[in-house]
């Protein structure tokens, strides 16, 4: 017996023998056990008093913050955490804690949060200069959300990341709202706007305006700031551009475009389209929308219309003339596909396309840099010129497969019209694809600022491709717009163009600067300093087209109560590390610390 029960004793009068039964009752000893048990898991003793608690983890709590790491990372529901840990009891893992509440869970990724955040953060500050991407949207319960990117180079590494910063709900769409929304963000991670060395976003008015738009409000606290337009959406505005100039492309895309809705709108048809290719021995493709935005998913369109097109044909033959509605379209739809014109253009656009895509996959590179874009964009418009006088693959299948039998033409033995118009096809195409490349030379060359270009003499294999005068004036805008000493960085490029021109010649700008970095900072610090800034200056802000597509795979229709920041959270950790490398102590340490939890509670199910 204690001091303190004998205090109790005097005090309250009460009888010796009471307190004694009372001692050697279950419940008595039950209670002293749980208490220990408190202990042992908070790690503190309540009548000591330490500078750092011992925490100590147990395997419950590790299976517990893996599994919920693991929901997040597969975009699963919080409740498939229980259900998951009821999965590992059924493998013969007991993790036994057991029918969780929800709060419990979300203290729990909170606390996986932390240990994400205090990660960027702490690469942050000691990178120094990064970049912004952002763009807004709306989530499916009419949210006005803003998502934010940071891209920044580790230190020790020298490797480029792109770290989602947040999916923040804002009032509006105004510029003000974003631009103070964003400085919030930065000043959060402990970082100063005047480090702030590139924004990427869309190009939409809002954020590109000249006096009023975002790019504009973030220069007033950012003058080393560089606006750009996102390449690929320049791409997609390109094509969309010559697709005005080619009266024929309207009246295509609109037959590609009933064709789709026809099929895909009724399960019988799509049922019939099916059997017909199978007939064929035509790919079992589906028809895709050929809308003319998003990375020119028409691609994919016009190369399922060439592959399956002997049994789209055969489909609408079976169609034609009956008296249902559908029907009806159908025949309309034969007339069109029977043009000769419209297979011709399919095996032209493919072919066109084709290289446009390749570009597009290029320009959405998380790693792409300021350095690669007229290598891309030269090596695309040399392609497409060469379409104008070399038959391309999809377009040689089509002539290999045309016979004729007097005056008509036969495309895999179906019988084309207008087969008079087959002089024309030679200008068609020579037309569509002189459009295309104007319009990629001008979309996709001039730029808001011509410190992009001026970049290119610190890439190694861009040197040789630039004359003595055009190096110098290049270094020379470098030194004016970023505030360093014109004639110093000319005096270290003097010394790094041999490194240049010698064993690092192959090297990309991303190579480059990870060998600066490591092997040459102190001597060309200058140099090290301007490569650095131009891996943070984002080119294209398809990250945050990911991160949409990411929010709108999490709140789906079943989920539309998720608040703005529990989706933040959960986007945060499906972004996150693999589930194998993420640093479960640190989480769960930050979880014991957080508050004073009742731990036992978690090992026996709730009522």
């Amino acid at each position: 017996m204690d001091n303190r029960q004998l205090i109790v004793i005097n005090r309250g009068n009460l009888q010796r023998s009471t307190l004694v039964k009372h001692n050697e009752s279950k419940d008595h000893k039950h209670a002293v056990q749980a208490d220990h048990m408190r202990q042992q898991l908070y790690g503190t003793d309540p009548e000591v008093e330490k500078e750092e608690p011992i925490i100590h983890i147990s395997e419950s709590e590790k299976h517990l913050f893996r599994t919920t790491y693991f929901v997040a990372k597969q975009n699963l529901p919080n409740s498939f955490v229980n259900t998951q840990l009821d999965f590992l009891r059924l493998s013969g893992v007991d993790p036994e804690m057991k029918d969780l509440h929800s709060d419990t869970i979300i203290g729990v990724q909170k606390s996986l949060i932390h240990v994400l955040d205090e990660q960027m953060k702490s690469e942050l500050q000691s990178a120094k200069y990064y970049g912004i991407i952002t763009d807004e949207s709306t989530d499916l319960s009419i949210h006005k959300k803003l998502i934010m990117y940071i891209r920044y180079v580790c230190k020790n590494t020298g490797d480029l990341k792109t770290q989602l910063v947040g999916d923040i709900r804002i009032a509006d769409g105004t510029a003000l709202t974003i631009a103070n929304e964003l400085r919030n963000k930065v000043k959060s991670l402990g970082l100063n706007m005047v480090n702030l060395v590139g924004f990427g976003s869309d190009g939409a008015s809002v954020m590109f305006g000249r006096k009023g738009g975002v790019g504009q409000l973030l220069r007033n606290d950012a003058p080393l700031l560089t606006h750009v337009h996102c390449m690929a959406h320049r791409l997609a505005l390109a094509c969309s551009d010559a697709s005005k100039e080619v009266p024929y492309l309207k009246h295509y895309r609109d037959t590609l475009k009933n064709l789709y809705v026809h099929v895909s709108g009724s399960g019988i048809r799509t049922f019939k389209l099916e059997a017909m290719q199978d007939i064929m021995q035509e790919p079992q493709l589906k028809l895709k929308d050929p809308i003319n935005i998003r990375w020119l998913a028409m691609e994919n369109a016009v190369t399922t219309v060439h592959k399956c097109y002997g049994s789209i044909v055969a489909y609408l033959q079976s169609n034609e003339g009956k008296n249902t509605i559908g029907d009806n379209i159908a025949e309309g739809l034969l007339k069109d596909v029977l043009h000769y014109k419209f297979p011709a253009f399919t095996a032209v656009l493919s072919d066109v396309l084709s290289v446009i895509g390749i570009l597009s996959k290029q320009l959405q590179a998380e790693s792409l840099d300021v350095s690669q874009l007229d290598i891309l964009r030269d090596s695309a418009l040399g392609r497409l010129n060469g379409l104008k006088n070399v038959t391309g693959t999809r377009t040689a299948e089509f002539k290999d497969n045309i016979s004729a039998n007097g005056s008509k033409l036969f495309f895999k033995g179906i019988q084309l019209t207008h087969a008079n118009e087959k002089s024309q096809m030679d200008k068609l195409k020579n037309d569509y694809i002189g459009s295309v490349c104007h319009h990629l030379e001008q979309r996709l060359s001039n730029d808001s600022t011509s410190i992009l270009k001026a970049f290119s003499v610190l890439e190694p294999r861009s040197l040789d491709l630039l004359s003595a005068c055009e190096t110098s004036d290049n270094l020379k805008e470098l030194a004016e717009f970023y505030k360093i000493s014109e004639m110093e960085l000319k005096r270290e490029f003097s010394g790094i163009e041999t490194l240049m021109h010698g064993s690092y010649k192959q090297l990309t700008l991303s190579e480059f600067h990870k060998v600066l970095l490591r092997r040459h900072q102190e001597e060309y610090p200058l140099t090290s300093l301007l490569v650095t800034i131009a891996m943070c200056i984002p080119v294209t802000s398809v990250a945050c087209e990911r991160g949409f597509s990411l929010q709108n795979r999490i709140k789906i229709k079943a989920r539309t109560s998720l608040t703005p920041d529990n989706l933040d959270i959960l986007m945060k950790l499906s972004s996150g590390p693999s589930v194998h490398n993420f640093p479960y102590d640190k989480a769960i340490k930050h979880w014991r610390l957080e508050k004073k939890r009742r731990l036992a509670q978690l090992y026996k199910p709730s009522k």
